[in-house]
């Protein structure tokens, strides 16, 4: 079975997850979305692996949202020409996130493949964020693979249903871009 397009690729809770990020972006007019803006979201969006997996190690968005915001506070704009996109290492995040679901043979990319992309990006803001939680890449690893485990084998299959949302503007729009150049 050929994998669906780009873009449908995701399921619909990562789409929700993105939809997330740039809702966590835009009251503070931060010009970028980041793996922290990512981050937030994952701790919003319940019932997910990454949910699930952020929540073992006491990661919750009470603790993820300040964090966040201190690290941003460089991307605000406050001009009214506001707009924004994704930034580097939320792109390359996306790269390694569809890398990790093609090693396992998964033809959709949940959740816990974003986060595993975010554990593998070799950035200062990704390692600062493991630091700064005492977080070990290899942990994170090991407990998203449990509850990847856990899934029926049809959660990774393609699923046909879609995100009510306008995916031709924000973050679900620079995804499309994006994975129009992969």
């Amino acid at each position: 079975m050929r994998p669906p397009p780009k873009m449908e690729r995701f399921v619909n809770a990562s789409r929700l997850i993105l939809s997330t990020a740039q809702a966590e972006a835009e009251p503070h007019q931060h010009t970028q979305i980041t793996v922290l803006h990512i981050l937030v979201a994952m701790t919003i969006a319940d019932k997910t692996d990454a949910y699930f997996t952020l929540s073992d190690f006491d990661i919750v968005t009470a603790k993820v949202r300040p964090y966040m915001l201190a690290k941003c506070k460089h991307l605000i704009n406050e001009s009214d020409d506001y707009r924004f996109d994704l930034s580097a290492n939320t792109k390359k995040m996306l790269e390694l996130a569809v890398d990790e679901a093609r090693r396992r043979g998964h033809q959709v990319i949940a959740p816990g493949h974003m986060l595993l992309g975010i554990i593998r990006i070799e950035d200062a803001i990704a390692q600062d964020f493991l630091a700064h939680f005492d977080l070990q890449a290899k942990d994170l690893r090991k407990r998203i693979e449990y509850y990847f485990d856990q899934h029926d084998p049809n959660y990774f299959a393609p699923q046909p249903e879609r995100v009510e949302e306008n995916e031709n503007s924000g973050c679900l729009a620079a995804v499309r871009r994006l994975f129009g150049r992969l």
